[in-house]
């Protein structure tokens, strides 16, 4: 059980990256929606998703592209200090558990942030439209502001100020949004 607890906090970087980026990229959607004439919420909630299948194809590819440089990196690093040839351990155990990790750092953050996306869109399928978009709106910075909690304890450093820094750069977004609504 502990052990499954480590691994969770291993990826926990990219669980928050990812929810982030899906509760933000919801908060821009669902505020710029109110601002133009998108009035139906199955409408939105389409768009939503195709965002969220956006943001995880991104966030996919940007953490598996990024890891494997970084394994490939240390895989080097390796060889060199056993004396052996670039890549000579890239088809053994050690070059299996490091694609592997690649591979689940990858999927954990395009899975957040398709999550931060479903959870912010919940108030959509359960309340009229102008309603849900308030909702959604609130569930997102709500969401949000739970994310720098989190980090707050992940870094052991004060959990309501960390959540207030991320419930800040939700409402500047908010506020970029509404403004470029009047544009």
């Amino acid at each position: 059980m502990l052990e499954r607890i480590q691994r969770f906090f291993s990826h926990a970087r990219y669980i928050t990256l990812g929810m982030m980026d899906g509760g933000l990229a919801t908060l821009s959607v669902v505020t710029a929606a109110y601002f133009t004439s998108i009035e139906s919420t199955t409408a939105l909630i389409r768009v939503l998703l195709g965002v969220a299948i956006g943001i995880s194809a991104s966030n996919f590819s940007g953490a598996y592209l990024a890891e494997q440089a970084e394994i490939n990196k240390d895989r080097r690093k390796i060889e060199r200090s056993m004396g052996l040839k670039s890549g000579h351990l890239q088809h053994t155990l050690l070059g299996y558990q490091l694609r592997k990790k690649v591979i689940i750092r990858a999927l954990t953050n395009s899975g957040a942030a398709f999550l931060g996306v479903l959870i912010s869109i919940l108030p959509l399928l359960f309340f009229p439209y102008y309603s849900g978009i308030f909702g959604s709106i609130l569930v997102s910075m709500g969401l949000l502001f739970l994310l720098g909690v989190y980090l707050g304890h992940y870094n052991k450093t004060d959990l309501f100020l960390n959540g207030v820094k991320v419930l800040l750069i939700a409402l500047l977004v908010l506020v970029v949004n509404v403004l470029i609504s009047y544009v």
